[in-house]
C-alpha cells in the first residue's frame, strides 16, 4: 500500500531544523502516526518550481522569436529543444523499455534557467538569433501556453 508523503519545508540554522507554524503543524501530525516506531527521514535542498515569468519568457519571447525566424511552430520547437537538452530516463513497462524525456513543468527555477540558456546559446550559434534577456522585455502579459506534459515515448527496440 502506498501513501502520499507530504513535502515539509524547513530552514536549517546552526544545525537546528526550524519550521514555520504551518509546516510544524504538518510535521507534528505526521509524527503522531509513527509514535514508538523507527522511521527514516530524507533531507534535500528545497527548490522552487519554474515561475510564471520564466514560462512567459520561454513561450512569449524565446520560442516566439525562434518561431518567427525558422517558421517552425512554438510547440514543435519546444518538443525539439526538450529532445536536445532535457534529461532522459529509461522506464520498463508492459515488457518493453521506453525512453521518457522530462517535461519543462517538472523543472525548478534553476534548471529551467539553464535549459533556456542552452536554447539561447544554440540558436545564437546555429542561426545568429540573439534572444533578449528576460529583464529586457515586459513580461506583464501572460504569454504562456499550457504545456501538457507531452511525454515523448520511444520503444527501445526502435533504436536497435
Amino acid at each position: 500500500m502506498s501513501s502520499i508523503i507530504p513535502i515539509i519545508k524547513a530552514e536549517v540554522k546552526k544545525s537546528k531544523i526550524l519550521f514555520d507554524a504551518y509546516n510544524k503543524e504538518i510535521f507534528d501530525k505526521l509524527m503522531q502516526g509513527f509514535e514508538g516506531k523507527t522511521i527514516s527521514i530524507s533531507i534535500k535542498k528545497f527548490r522552487n518550481k519554474r515561475t510564471l515569468n520564466q514560462n512567459s519568457y520561454y513561450w512569449g519571447v524565446v520560442l516566439k522569436l525562434i518561431e518567427e525566424y525558422t517558421g517552425d511552430d512554438k510547440l514543435s520547437l519546444s518538443m525539439a529543444f526538450r529532445e536536445m537538452f532535457l534529461k532522459r530516463e529509461i522506464v520498463k513497462s508492459i515488457n518493453r523499455k521506453f525512453i521518457i524525456i522530462r517535461g519543462t513543468s517538472k523543472l525548478d527555477t534553476e534548471e529551467f534557467s539553464e535549459y533556456i540558456e542552452k536554447i539561447k546559446y544554440f540558436v545564437l550559434q546555429e542561426y545568429q538569433i540573439k534572444i533578449p534577456e528576460a529583464k529586457e522585455v515586459n513580461l506583464d502579459y501572460d504569454f504562456s501556453i499550457e504545456e501538457e506534459d507531452m511525454v515523448l515515448l520511444y520503444d527501445q527496440s526502435f533504436f536497435n
